[in-house]
């Protein structure tokens, strides 16, 4: 289902990579995403992320900043910073992420021994990685069934429903 159908007053999970393209905007996709911010920032739906997805989201921005400040390669990104610590302060971008998270009204979800150990069931019984386990996991102990995703792997999961930006 497209994100742009999501009905009013809905609980969704928000995906990294759906933060990332929303906060990205970089391409049609970040529009959709974007959409779906703006949204919960109006109240008309409810945003949900865990705080490994949230973590996640804040690392690519960081990755794709330095990418162009520093003309990297993606693949290459995380090596360079680690060889170079003293430029990490010189990236600006993904600063302002949390503050983006609390403008949109995006609930941050901790994660914990709980969603760990019961990711594996996940893992187990469809062959997920083990970000994605835990992002069910999480969603299960809030009682949530909506997922904004670009990822077609949450396809095969029963229970779930899968909102994309495309």
């Amino acid at each position: 289902m497209l994100l742009a159908a999501l009905p009013n007053l809905s609980q969704i999970f928000c995906d990294a990579n759906i933060l990332t393209y929303a906060f990205l905007r970089v391409d049609g996709i970040s529009l959709a995403c974007s959409t779906l911010l703006e949204r919960s920032a109006k109240r008309e739906v409810d945003l949900y992320t865990s705080s490994f997805q949230a973590a996640h989201t804040i690392h690519r921005i960081m990755v794709r900043e330095a990418m162009f400040a520093f003309d990297l390669e993606a693949g290459k990104v995380v090596a360079f910073l680690k060889k170079h610590p003293d430029l990490v302060p010189t990236l600006t971008e993904y600063r302002r992420i949390p503050g983006e998270f609390s403008r949109v009204r995006i609930r941050i979800l901790d994660v914990t021994y709980r969603e760990i150990h019961a990711s594996k069931e996940f893992r187990d019984d469809y062959g997920l990685l083990t970000d994605d386990s835990i992002t069910l996991a999480a969603m299960r102990r809030h009682n949530l069934i909506d997922l904004a995703t670009n990822d077609e792997d949450f396809k095969r999961i029963p229970g779930i429903r899968m909102w994309t930006p495309d």
